[in-house]
């Protein structure tokens, strides 16, 4: 029984390096996608109190490159998570993957990235500063109101992120979890 239970949770294969390029391109046009959803839902997040005031209403400048590398940061971790490339060629794939979505602001974007892995907190204390960041680019304020008036889109925007990797690796399974997982958020 072990055995059947084995080769029916088997991970996909590895892709090789020359469909690297197609499944980037997959993965970055789905970010995008999702980035753009997510921003909408923010903006209604805090349409919800009549005191605040969004100043900003675009995804643009630092926003987005925080955006990007929150979601570049949150793919990665589940690539590496799921296996769908091998340890010894995750760098490479990282680069390309980093090269593709922060070109013109890669520099800005590892600081960025150093900046949220810095502290010694938890994942959740990333996912604070990142919605934080978002929040004051959206309101000009710090108001922890409009902060935690974000985080519910939070979780949605990582498991949409982390489902438009599955799909690009053809990973039918987890794509089902997560789907599963969305429509019970709804």
């Amino acid at each position: 029984m072990n055995l059947f239970r084995k080769i029916f949770q088997r991970k996909p294969k590895q892709p090789h390096r020359d469909e690297w390029e197609a499944i980037i391109d997959q993965i970055s046009s789905g970010f995008e996608r999702v980035r753009t959803l997510w921003f909408i839902d923010c903006k209604l997040a805090l349409t919800r109190f009549p005191d605040c005031k969004i100043t900003n209403r675009d995804l643009i400048g630092n926003a987005l490159t925080y955006a990007k590398t929150f979601q570049l940061y949150n793919g990665f971790l589940f690539v590496g998570k799921q296996q769908y490339i091998s340890p010894s060629d995750g760098r490479d794939f990282a680069d390309m993957l980093f090269k593709k979505e922060c070109a013109g602001v890669e520099t800005y974007s590892a600081e960025y990235q150093m900046k949220l892995t810095s502290f010694k907190g938890t994942r959740n204390t990333e996912a604070l500063m990142f919605v934080s960041d978002i929040s004051v680019h959206l309101t000009g304020s710090k108001d922890a109101a409009w902060l935690m008036a974000m985080m519910p889109t939070l979780v949605k925007f990582v498991a949409e992120t982390n489902l438009i990797v599955a799909n690009a690796f053809g990973d039918t399974k987890t794509s089902a979890k997560i789907k599963s997982h969305l429509v019970a958020m709804k």
